[in-house]
């Protein structure tokens, strides 16, 4: 009868310690995997940033281009349908896979080689351009939907904003449905009554006070 006892209680002391180790092994498991899913995000991001820097060293090469693009001046560059394929499908209404060339001869020089350079490498640098400059980037952006880049120059467009310009500006925008800079030049109009106002009230006062 002890022994039976004595084995009862062993296999019961087994039984927990099969249990605490199959615990043990679940909690293994669960951070090995986490691990793994850790390092798979960080293999994508690093992927992807890869993938974006091929992407970029393209721009103006010949390696790998399959279209041409017309500029400005009988100026051309070669490009890449995969690449410009990736902001629009259709080129003026006809399939990108379709045409073997784009015109972009009516833009500025200047105006199309800053699109295009965007297209490939997401780079915009507003420190050194003008009013005029990105006011002609932001027709262009609209006309060949490039959202992205249409947001942009609205945004660095707000910066500009005077009294010289708003009015200019809140046309312009309301022409071409930018809201972010409708939106400011509103603002702005609104601020600049406001003020008015408030002079027209103060040169009142003074008068009565006179």
């Amino acid at each position: 009868m002890a022994d039976v006892d004595y084995w009862k209680k062993e296999a019961t002391r087994l039984q927990d310690k099969l249990t605490e180790l199959e615990k043990h092994l679940s909690e293994v498991e669960i951070k090995y995997q986490l691990a793994l899913a850790g390092q798979g995000e960080d293999n994508h991001v690093e992927h992807n940033s890869r993938l974006l820097q091929t992407v970029a060293g393209l721009y103006g090469q010949h390696l790998y281009s399959d279209i041409t693009i017309l500029l400005d001046g009988e100026r051309a560059i070669r490009g890449h349908k995969l690449v410009l394929s990736s902001w629009f499908d259709e080129w003026c209404g006809t399939n990108l896979n379709d045409v073997d060339i784009i015109d972009l001869s009516d833009l500025d020089y200047t105006i199309a080689l800053t699109m295009i350079q965007w297209i490939y490498t997401d780079v915009f640098e507003t420190k050194d351009v003008n009013v005029s400059f990105l006011e002609e980037l932001l027709k262009a952006a609209v006309k060949y939907k490039l959202d992205n880049l249409n947001e942009r120059c609205q945004k660095a467009l707000v910066y500009f904003i005077d009294q010289t310009n708003c009015s200019r500006f809140f046309q312009t925008a309301d022409e071409m449905s930018a809201s972010i800079l409708k939106n400011h030049c509103s603002e702005f109009l609104s601020l600049t009554e406001l003020k008015v106002l408030v002079y027209i009230s103060m040169l009142t006062s003074a008068s009565i006070a006179d």
